[in-house]
């Protein structure tokens, strides 16, 4: 079964490639594109750490794309270096408990990328880069709210810092501001959604220059948090959609330089789009692309990037048997 994809050039030749991982035989697969989007070349390799989230992100500073991959069943993570020649070194970083999810940034501002992992048991592992392929534990940071399920990084104060975002299984999110010395005394708590944030991404929604909070159940609504700096936030504002959702990714659909917001529907048998005006103001479009061929039931994941260089966005949807590219947008 496919659980997780992203897309990024793996192998530096300018065109986007996929990368999905199967938990049924504990794989990676690598789709590199041949440059025109539609033919790919697949490559399969193991992981001995399991599969269930992947993450990609040069780790070792040689300005290649990495990857990480692991599940919520086991006390480690997989790291797959890229070697620049369609192979990968392979290393293990053993974790206190397994991983619920894990995020990259250079959380220190030594230029290189570390690892942030959210636990089963209510803490934040993060990992220093040794910039020779390794990392040391430099803090546990303990989570007193109710079970970790996401996490994502990014600079939310504006003070040239990672900041570390987590979402919890109660729906609650907790921001974990960088004090800069590898500490983070400085929690704030969110007790502002009553669900589980299935779906739960950051990116400034309103071109104010400030990160926002977007995340969803599976239910026919989302939310967003609007930073308005300083450290405070606005009240969560709920938007309604006509179905249910299985996931939403947040990317530039029309290339206005303003970021929209992608849904996967399987009732509907097709993708939503909430395109952006530039102020955080949204509206909702159902695309008609013919998915009714597919097992829309097992429509996991969908994300949007340009796979053959036109400049133009075409749709990545992954099911749990298969991955499908549509060249038509809303």
């Amino acid at each position: 079964m496919l659980t997780s994809m992203v897309v990024e050039d793996i192998n530096g030749d300018g065109f986007n490639d996929i990368i999905t991982a199967n938990s049924t035989d504990n794989s990676i697969i690598i789709l590199l594109n041949s440059g025109d989007g539609t033919s790919y070349r697949q490559t399969v390799y193991s992981s001995t750490n399991g599969v269930g989230f992947l993450v990609a992100a040069d780790i070792n500073n040689d300005k290649k794309v990495d990857f990480i991959v692991g599940n919520q069943f086991r006390n480690n993570i997989g790291l797959f270096f890229n070697n620049g020649d369609d192979t990968f070194k392979t290393e293990t970083i053993r974790t206190g408990a397994p991983a619920q999810d894990v995020v990259v940034t250079d959380i220190n501002e030594d230029g290189r990328n570390d690892i942030i992992v959210v636990y089963s048991t209510n803490k934040v592992g993060v990992f220093s880069n040794n910039g020779n392929g390794t990392f040391t534990t430099i803090e546990d940071v303990d989570l007193t709210e109710s079970r970790a399920v996401r996490v994502r990084a990014v600079d939310m104060d504006k003070d040239s810092k990672s900041d570390i975002i987590v979402a919890h299984r109660s729906g609650d999110i907790s921001i974990l501001f960088n004090n800069g010395d590898n500490t983070f005394t400085n929690k704030m708590i969110f007790s502002r959604n009553s669900v589980q944030p299935h779906s739960f991404k950051i990116a400034d929604m309103n071109n104010d220059g400030l990160i926002d909070i977007i995340f969803a159940d599976y239910s026919e609504h989302y939310q967003i948090i609007f930073n308005s700096g300083n450290r405070t936030f606005a009240d969560t504002i709920n938007y309604n959609i006509p179905y249910k959702q299985n996931s939403l990714e947040v990317v530039d659909m029309n290339n206005d330089g303003t970021q929209d917001i992608v849904f996967t529907h399987s009732e509907a048998k097709s993708i939503g789009v909430a395109f952006n005006a530039g102020n955080g103001s949204l509206t909702y479009q159902l695309d008609t692309i013919g998915v009714s061929s597919i097992d829309t039931s097992v429509m996991t994941y969908a994300t949007a990037a340009d796979m053959n260089g036109d400049k133009k966005i075409e749709f990545i949807l992954l099911g749990e048997q298969y991955i499908v590219m549509f060249s038509e947008t809303c």
